[in-house]
Parts: C-alpha cells; sequence; structure tokens
C-alpha cells in the first residue's frame, strides 16, 4: 500500500530497457519502435498503482487552496511528470498533457509548463498552449541557460505563430 514502492518499480522497468539497449547496440532508441513501447505496460501498471494510491492520500490536499510551495515539494507530483513523458514517448499526446497538467496542479515546474505548452499546440489547444508557455517565461531557475527577458521574448514569439495575441 506504499506508492512510492509502485512508482520505483515503475522506473526501475524504464531504466531496465537500457541494458536491453546497450545488448543491442542500439544508439537511437526513439527510433526503435519494438523497444520504445518495451514494458509499456508493465511501467504503465507500476505508475497507475502508485498514482492510485497516492490519490487516495492526498487528493484532498492536492485539491485545498491552503498549500505552499515547500510543503509540495514534498508530495508526489513526480509521479504525474514522470508517466507523462512516457506517455510523450509514445505517443499518447492527450494522456500525457492530463498528466503534466496533473503535475502542475500539485506543485508547478518550469520544465512541466514547457512541455504541456508544446503538447497543448501539438493537440491544437492554442489558447491553453499560450498560457503554459506564458507561465513557463515566468518562472526562473538559476540553473537554466537562458536569459529571462529571452525567455519572454520566445514566448511572446510561440503565442503569436499560433495566432494568439498576448494581453
Amino acid at each position: 500500500n506504499n506508492s512510492n514502492t509502485f512508482f520505483k518499480m515503475g522506473r526501475c522497468k524504464w531504466l531496465e530497457r537500457i541494458g536491453i539497449l546497450q545488448a543491442n547496440q542500439i544508439k537511437d532508441y526513439a527510433r526503435d519502435s519494438v523497444l520504445k513501447y518495451h514494458l509499456k505496460d508493465e511501467i504503465m501498471k507500476y505508475y497507475a498503482i502508485a498514482i492510485y494510491l497516492d490519490s487516495i492520500k492526498n487528493t484532498q490536499y492536492y485539491e485545498s487552496e491552503n498549500r505552499n510551495a515547500i510543503a509540495d515539494l514534498t508530495t508526489n507530483y513526480e509521479y504525474y511528470y514522470d508517466r507523462a513523458i512516457i506517455e510523450m514517448d509514445c505517443f499518447e499526446f492527450s494522456n500525457a498533457l492530463r498528466d503534466f497538467e496533473k503535475s502542475i496542479q500539485i506543485h508547478p515546474t518550469i520544465n512541466a509548463y514547457e512541455y504541456a505548452a508544446y503538447l497543448a499546440k501539438k493537440l491544437g489547444q492554442n489558447k491553453k498552449a499560450c498560457d503554459y508557455i506564458q507561465m513557463w517565461a515566468t518562472m526562473f531557475n538559476p540553473s537554466e541557460k537562458i536569459d529571462p527577458f529571452k525567455k519572454h521574448e520566445i514566448a511572446d514569439k510561440f503565442c503569436k505563430d499560433i495566432g494568439i495575441e498576448k494581453n
């Protein structure tokens, strides 16, 4: 009944594929459709159980308006984030966007906003895509190698290119 155990099992299954890639001397896993889907169902099963157990315990907290960023760091937003990455790799874009949105709801991260923006754009949800990229532009991480002003330029151009005028 420990969600973290199931999450780690999913991660282990995901990482198990690295040995298979190396053994088969495959340098670009994204081009190999067989290995792309290898263990996918098993990985997704572990993540689904982890998310289910976590939601039983934390849904009320995640939906609360009285949360704070420090406490959010101890939540399991990465369950959704990591599952979204796998879904994205397997071209399940709607599912990936849904999981990035849940990750953002629990604990907003720069990368989740950026991925969500590009997925929403891909799915034709242009207003949502613009909103996400604008949020990405407002967030700052010292390890980023991009100037904060440049981020705003990128975000504004992104919105303009999809036909959304920034307010």
